[in-house]
């Protein structure tokens, strides 16, 4: 785990597996993240969009998880403040894991994996409005700037309509229909709105003491 003279809150670094009773060395990024070659036994997803450490501080502990509840023994007791040896701090019937601390809809485990502070919020972006925007617009305008996976939810207003609605095809075909030779530099006879939601992710709780999957 890492933290540094800007962010004081110690997030996951990587995993690693040292040779008994010999020195190690790990190798890190910029953003003190292990790369992922040097990840062993378990490799978290790659994050790109972290700002830099500065004078960074690392600690090391057991990746175990004596609980089952997705987050490393040491992770509840530096990070979440939840206990690793009880799956359901508090008796929520929701595991620490999959508990939305921040109340923003990513869960204890999505922020470890996207090693951000569990205990602050994380909102999508703002709504956008492009004014007859070509194909190449609208997808400028759905890149983030996040290693968060947010959902964009995109609407389109035509000539003549007063609100926006749900588009009856792919925006790329409405482009196509316009000029099939060259559809992403044509703009378009009608405005989109482009928002984003949290994933609907997977969680667990728990029926007569037993974890029940919950999900799609």
């Amino acid at each position: 785990m890492v933290r540094d003279k800007n962010d004081p809150q110690w997030r996951a670094s990587g995993y690693f597996t040292p040779e008994i009773g010999s020195p190690f060395h790990i190798h890190v990024d910029a953003f003190g993240m292990m790369a992922t070659g040097d990840q062993k036994p378990i490799a978290l997803p790659e994050v790109h969009h972290l700002s830099p450490v500065i004078n960074p501080e690392f600690i090391a502990g057991c990746g175990e998880d004596s609980d089952g509840d997705g987050l490393p023994d040491i992770y509840e007791v530096l990070v979440t403040g939840t206990e690793p040896d009880n799956a359901d701090t508090g008796h929520t019937r929701i595991l620490d894991g999959f508990k939305e601390t921040s109340l923003d809809g990513w869960s204890n485990l999505e922020k470890f994996r996207r090693r951000v502070n569990p205990l602050h919020s994380n909102f999508p972006p703002a709504t956008v409005e492009l004014k007859r925007p070509t194909l190449i617009d609208v997808f400028r305008a759905t890149q983030l700037n996040s290693d968060f996976r947010y959902e964009p939810q995109v609407l389109i207003r035509t000539n003549g309509a007063t609100g926006y609605s749900i588009p009856q095809m792919p925006l790329e075909m409405f482009y196509r229909m316009a000029n099939p030779r060259d559809p992403s530099r044509t703009p378009a006879d009608f405005d989109v709105l482009i928002s984003w939601k949290v994933p609907e992710l997977h969680g667990h709780e728990f029926h007569n003491g037993q974890p029940v999957y919950q999900g799609p």
